[in-house]
């Protein structure tokens, strides 16, 4: 979705425009939909302005006053680099975001006092810019920050008031006299005598629910894909929906849905995803709460099943620590206005999930939700699904092994496991791999399974990407390519900052620091044109541009000081900025590295068509399995220094998902669906006898497609059906 600050900056670029700051933009023009283009252009005088790069159209406000701007005010004295940055950012007319700090300024605040740029033909003091558009906006700013500075001291001002004006004081303290002494009767005990006046009990607004994602449509045949197993799992969860929204109030769920390649764990996430949405979405009073919310512990799952990352969704941090570190008001009341109705957390390649971030995302619902009890999770029902014989966290303790602290896991959880191979294209590569995946280091693969990958060990070159056990392997491949394909390449040096203990400002640093914290920008970028590179961190995970994403460099930037067009399909990266250090040091460097091959765990949960994968050096169980399972058929898997004896998984993992209670299932079969146009208000799930008898679904009357008869009873219908006739419904 395009913000205001994008159009702004796509703003035309003339001479009325290029003097105006955001402030002004925003106030004095209006955005128009698709829809207010033509009918604007057709039938107003106004003129209607097109933005640059396909952001839209606007136009200006000429029959209304200015619109009111908010914006937050931050303090000079706590936060002076977000107060200055906001200042230029609102009231400095500009195009790029590097316009607000050029190079040659450290922060914003000296950029401000200091600066100066070309305002239309006129090269004036930024700060002289700044304070004129300011003063536009903020009437008696000083007074309102003094007044605002008084109230958060506990001042009190009660007797200011009289010294205001005292005349009305009297009257007012009058008035509290009077009432205390002839009591007004109580308006509740009015209406109680009166009949008529008895507020009608009916429920006085209609509720919207929350759009799931997919059509009705989509959804019936999603539904409808289901097999035995994966039924069983999706109406446990929607006979808790169920209950829960006929008030019988059961107790929360802890599920973890597992299961090996191809057996359609990601199918059933979306169906149990759009089914719970629908359903209780019809408990919460305002239409933007959040009752089910789909979450992956990395960018690359969330990006695939459009969900958002665990630390985006609850402001969880990178490397969590325990203890527990409980968020400000501030942050937990946001949270709490988005995600106070919650009701199901569906987690995504839990397997990636460890027991710290475990605990906090425990300690976050139980701020969000405020139980006042020590129930886990804050009383939300969580679906976990992944697969433990997949690689664990990479700094973690995975969640199958027992911690030294709290165990949120162990004993809490449910296990559901899915079995069956539903993968349409070359189920048998998806059963060999399901055969690795729990294959012991001191058994024998068969016959079968070793023919099957030395047939993939072709010796072929090709572009695909290259799958490497080692950091070391896989940078001297993409050196490699870099070379070869990239004859003008280039080296970005990062830059790294210092705070100067004798100024206490952020300066630049000579060389770079010793050592780096949590942070994924490296010392040296290497790019060059035709580059094929992937994101390191997650910068807009809505429009894929994740952690692990990959793209080619199509142009490099050196210092542009004027917009250019580019190609719609390419995307601009910008320098990213990490504080590195535990004093406040900074490094400023591009979130990217070289992607023509990529470790194992770099690849995990990403499915390509077409990798080619060396099993030379692996050192950990899971990882070759969890390389073989990343492209979609055999067809499509190039293997290199084939070994048997790296393929293994760890044996931890088998006795402690054996040991796990679990899940009561009933046995559902296919479903399908009715929809008679005599009975079309109506909807009903019929459930065949056996499950060797398929249904076959048409868009009036359903027919059986073999021989039997049997009669169900649901509800309140009864369906009595022949396989040879379209069936009847009848209500009792």
């Amino acid at each position: 979705m395009t913000s205001l600050v994008d159009r702004y900056k796509n703003r035309p670029n003339t001479e009325e425009f290029e003097i105006q700051c955001l402030a002004s933009f925003c106030s004095e023009n209006r955005i128009l939909s698709k829809s207010e283009v033509s009918s604007q252009k057709k039938s107003s005088e106004d003129k209607v302005i097109k933005l640059n790069n396909d952001c839209g159209y606007m136009m200006k406000r000429t029959r209304t006053e200015p619109a009111v701007v908010r914006y937050p005010r931050f303090s000079p004295k706590k936060d002076p680099e977000k107060y200055f940055h906001s200042l230029l950012q609102l009231f400095l007319p500009h195009y790029e975001d590097w316009q607000l700090k050029p190079e040659s300024f450290r922060t914003y605040e000296e950029f401000y006092n200091n600066g100066a740029v070309k305002c239309g033909r006129d090269v004036t003091q930024v700060k002289c810019i700044v304070d004129a558009n300011r003063a536009l906006f903020e009437k008696e700013s000083d007074k309102i920050d003094r007044a605002q500075q008084l109230l958060e001291q506990g001042v009190d001002l009660e007797d200011a008031w009289a010294a205001l004006c005292p005349e009305t004081e009297k009257e007012r303290h009058e008035c509290i006299e009077l009432r205390k002494s002839n009591p007004i009767p109580d308006e509740d005990d009015s209406e109680c005598s009166i009949p008529d006046l008895v507020a009608n009990p009916r429920t006085p607004y209609s509720i919207e629910t929350n759009h799931t994602g997919m059509s009705r449509e989509e959804a019936l045949c999603l539904l409808r894909s289901l097999n035995a197993q994966q039924s069983a799992v999706f109406y446990k969860v929607r006979k808790w929906c169920l209950e829960k929204l006929l008030g019988e109030n059961p107790e929360p769920f802890h599920l973890f849905v597992t299961g090996g390649a191809g057996t359609g764990k990601s199918h059933l996430i979306k169906a149990i995803y759009y089914e719970s949405s629908r359903l209780l979405s019809q408990m919460s009073e305002n239409p933007d709460d959040r009752s089910v919310i789909l979450t992956a512990s990395t960018g690359v799952a969330s990006f695939q099943i459009g969900a958002s990352t665990i630390h985006n969704t609850f402001s969880i941090g990178a490397n969590v620590k325990l203890p527990y570190q409980p968020l400000g008001d501030d942050k937990i009341n946001s949270l709490r206005a988005k995600l106070g109705g919650l009701q199901i957390l569906i987690i995504d390649e839990v397997s990636m999930v460890d027991h710290h971030l475990l605990s906090y995302v425990h300690g976050r619902l139980r701020q969000i939700k405020q139980t006042g009890d020590y129930s886990i999770f804050g009383r939300v029902s969580l679906v976990c699904v992944g697969d433990f014989y997949q690689l664990p966290p990479v700094k973690g303790i995975p969640l199958y092994v027992d911690p030294k602290g709290v165990n949120l896991w162990d004993n809490n959880f449910e296990i559901a496991e899915l079995t069956q191979v539903v993968r349409q294209q070359d189920a048998s590569f998806a059963e060999m791999l399901n055969r690795l995946r729990v294959h012991k280091k001191n058994e024998t693969l068969s016959p079968n399974d070793i023919n099957m990958l030395k047939q993939c060990e072709t010796g072929e070159e090709c572009d695909a990407i290259h799958i490497f056990p080692t950091n070391a392997q896989v940078d001297e491949y993409n050196i490699q390519k870099l070379n070869k394909c990239c004859p003008e390449a280039i080296t970005i040096h990062a830059r790294d900052f210092a705070r100067n203990p004798e100024t206490g400002r952020i300066e630049r640093k000579v060389g770079f620091h010793a050592k780096v914290f949590n942070s994924c920008l490296d010392k040296c970028v290497s790019l060059g044109v035709g580059a094929r590179v992937m994101l390191r961190k997650n910068v807009d995970v809505s429009d894929g541009l994740v952690n692990g994403a990959f793209g080619t460099v199509v142009h490099i930037i050196q210092r542009s000081k004027q917009r250019q067009k580019y190609s719609p399909n390419s995307t601009v990266i910008e320098v990213e900025e990490d504080q590195v250090t535990n004093d406040g040091g900074l490094r400023r460097q591009f979130p990217l590295k070289l992607a023509w091959a990529c470790t194992i765990h770099k690849v995990q949960g990403l499915t390509v068509d077409k990798a080619v994968v060396s099993l030379d050096k692996v050192f950990s169980p899971g990882q070759a399995y969890v390389a073989l399972s990343r492209v979609r058929t055999l067809d499509g898997l190039i293997i290199n220094n084939f070994k048997e004896s790296v393929i293994y998984c760890n044996e931890k993992i088998d006795s402690a998902m054996k040991n796990m209670p679990r899940l009561a299932l009933e046995n559902y079969s296919n479903p399908f669906y009715l929809c008679n146009t005599e009975i079309e208000l109506y909807h009903c799930i019929v459930y065949s006898v056996f499950v060797s008898i398929p249904c076959e679904h048409y868009p009036e009357t359903p027919r059986w497609s073999e021989s039997g008869r049997s009669s169900l009873k649901f509800k309140q219908v009864i369906i009595n059906h022949n396989p040879l006739s379209p069936i009847i419904a009848v209500l009792s």
